[in-house]
């Protein structure tokens, strides 16, 4: 530096440092910032897929591939980096995808994996068979969750790395104006050295690390930095923008999260309403059995089963084909629930077996009750839409508790009037004990 004078010498002196903290911002910001948006897009893709894997274990468990699919469309359509989206079973087949998604060398070994590629991050995320809760103050309390819990399938999310390219070129021009700002701003504090320099910067540096910690409303204040307002005013733009980002990011989060809710309530009534007639298949029945068998055990009030069978429905079936047997049982499954209390439970066993549980009702009102259903099937014959089919029904009806208060032992003496109604020539109306009300 020989030959230049003092105020030069100075002004050399003021533009290493001035370079230094300049580049150390850049990087600090370029960095951060690339790290953070890279940390945001896996952790939200682990969110959606667990959320997804939540809602796709009843897909899964029923096999219902229209299910998974119109999950795994939803999700894809909802968040415009999601490039593709697969539903795996347990076996590693495919159950659903849409979207463009790949599955090379995917390792399904019932563990979360994430995967790095060039123009995607690859999600593999596991869903494990769960035991819903029962919401009832009577039910059996629900055992602790099994840690060895079977995997039932997995899914496999594509996020695009496109926003991370575009974030990296972007915050590398931030950087680099940065970089020149705070090189012409050495210059100038070279020149202003009594306005003093190093309170502006440790006033930016702390606000930059707060962000960087998770305040999103920390702000340069002007006057903490006049010489410095080109670079306060960038950091708070870049955090006026950090904050929208955030925001929309937590928005479109909860709005995944609603649509995913809504969803898995769908697929839970699906997986408990009988596919055909529309009514509660047998498991939703045992479940409102099992629940009213704890009332009745605690409050001591009556309760009534009645099982009924469609008499001759093969006949049906092979007369008249398996469609019209089909609109046999949706019609009976119809007149069953509009024949009944609001209290009542009718449900769909099997085949052409329906049930109906009937709370707080002893069992010689119970035998009125379903004799005046077996009259409303004798008196209701179903058109075909050239004639009229004769549909009747035997009915076995069990009062509560007998000698096995269980749901299962109740339903076996049910079943057992049901067989007597049977042989005594269907039509009718049979209890364990004997006693009878025969069909016109």
């Amino acid at each position: 530096m020989k030959g230049l004078g003092f105020r030069n010498h100075m002004l050399m002196l003021a533009l290493v440092p001035a370079i230094l903290v300049a580049t150390l911002l850049s990087i600090i910001y370029v960095s951060w910032n690339f790290h953070e948006v890279e940390v945001s897009l896996r952790e939200r893709g682990r969110a959606i897929a667990k959320q997804l894997g939540t809602a796709a274990e009843y897909g899964i468990f029923s096999g219902s591939r229209e299910i998974l699919r119109s999950l795994a469309d939803g999700t894809q359509k909802g968040d415009p980096d999601i490039l593709g989206v697969t539903i795996l079973g347990e076996r590693g087949q495919v159950l659903a995808r849409v979207g463009d998604s790949t599955l090379q060398a995917l390792e399904l070994d019932g563990q979360e994996a994430v995967q790095e590629k060039p123009d995607r991050i690859v999600l593999v995320m596991p869903v494990v068979r769960t035991v819903l809760p029962v919401d009832d103050i009577y039910s059996a309390p629900t055992p602790a969750a099994n840690p060895d819990a079977r995997v039932a399938g997995y899914v496999v999310l594509d996020m695009s790395r496109q926003r991370l390219v575009e974030v990296r070129n972007t915050q590398m021009l931030i950087g680099l104006d940065i970089a020149l700002g705070g090189l012409l701003l050495g210059v100038w504090l070279a020149l202003r050295m009594a306005r003093g320099i190093t309170r502006p910067l440790i006033h930016i540096i702390d606000v930059v690390e707060r962000i960087g910690r998770g305040e999103l409303g920390a702000r340069v204040i002007p006057d903490e930095v006049r010489t410095l307002q080109s670079l306060g005013h960038n950091i708070n733009a870049m955090a006026e923008r950090v904050t929208l980002a955030h925001g929309e990011l937590q928005q479109k989060v909860a709005q995944a999260t609603e649509e995913l809710r809504k969803r898995k309530e769908e697929a839970e009534l699906l997986a408990r309403m009988d596919v055909l007639t529309g009514i509660p298949n047998r498991r939703a029945f045992m479940q409102a059995a099992e629940q009213e068998v704890l009332r009745a055990q605690r409050y001591g009030s009556p309760l009534t089963v009645a099982v009924l069978d469609l008499d001759h429905f093969k006949t049906i079936n092979d007369t008249y084909g398996h469609a019209t047997g089909d609109h046999v049982l949706i019609n009976r499954a119809g007149l069953l629930e509009a024949s009944v209390r609001e209290v009542d439970t009718v449900g769909r066993l099997g085949g052409e077996e329906f049930a109906i549980l009937m709370p707080g009702t002893p069992l010689s009102e119970a035998i009125q009750a379903i004799e005046r259903i077996r009259q409303a099937f004798e008196q209701h014959p179903i058109s075909d839409g050239e004639q009229l089919i004769r549909s009747t029904a035997s009915f076995g009806v069990a009062e509560y508790p007998g000698t096995d208060p269980t749901v299962d032992g109740l339903l076996a003496k049910a079943d057992g009037a049901l067989y007597l109604a049977k042989a005594r020539g269907r039509n009718r109306v049979e209890t364990p004990a004997q006693k009878s009300i025969d069909g016109v």
